[in-house]
């Protein structure tokens, strides 16, 4: 989405200062319109200081942008800490495989929301991510049918054999399996669609840590 020219002009000089800010939460884009702003339609008068600190925050932003989408060595989330405010904060990888058991339609979502985050979300990535979230659903029906046809039978004989221990015959009964399946296969395809769309080391805060 754009930055709406239209809007950041109906703000006042001293909003648009604002923008001028190391820890403002405005990119680099929008930084650079704010200056223009104020110097073409304004006739606003930058010091030498002001225009020194002006091209001192648009470095650090975009320094910052090139660490956020940086790859490391390793994966890892970091503390919530002040130190490690800069970093995007998402959906942790432990979270994401937590409550893949719901379906890989919320992992894609919860994957979909990160890649906004971190603002890699092109058209190209989420018809990829799209398209992969539909392939695994029909592979998961198509597990699920093949086990309803050819395994289902297969397990319940087994079962009802006298030599299998019992807490097999009771937790490993045949209608089990639909739950088993579908759940492994959940959880399997949340991390294969993690790890095609996070960069491997990608340092990030996540969503369910407690700010501190």
């Amino acid at each position: 989405m754009g930055i709406n020219v239209n809007l950041i002009r109906k703000l006042s000089n001293q909003e648009l200062l604002a923008y001028l800010s190391k820890n403002s939460i405005y990119s680099v884009e929008a930084i650079e319109i704010a200056v223009g702003i104020l110097e073409n339609e304004r006739n606003y008068k930058f010091s030498i200081e002001q225009n020194e600190k002006i091209a001192e925050i648009i470095k650090f932003k975009k320094e910052l942008n090139i660490e956020r989408s940086q790859i490391y060595q390793n994966d890892y989330e970091v503390p919530d800490i002040e130190e490690n405010k800069h970093l995007p904060k998402i959906e942790s990888k432990k979270n994401i495989i937590a409550f893949s058991f719901l379906s890989v339609v919320y992992s894609g979502y919860l994957i979909y929301g990160n890649l906004k985050i971190l603002q890699i979300d092109t058209r190209t990535s989420n018809f990829k991510l799209l398209f992969l979230v539909i392939f695994f659903l029909f592979i998961e029906i198509i597990c699920l049918i093949f086990y309803h046809y050819f395994g289902y039978d297969w397990v319940e004989e087994y079962l009802n054999n006298s030599s299998v221990p019992f807490y097999k015959r009771r937790y490993f009964r045949p209608i089990f399996f639909y739950i088993y399946i579908y759940f492994f296969l959940n959880i399997v395809f949340s991390i294969i669609l993690w790890d095609i769309f996070i960069k491997s080391g990608v340092k990030y805060r996540a969503k369910n840590q407690p700010n501190l």
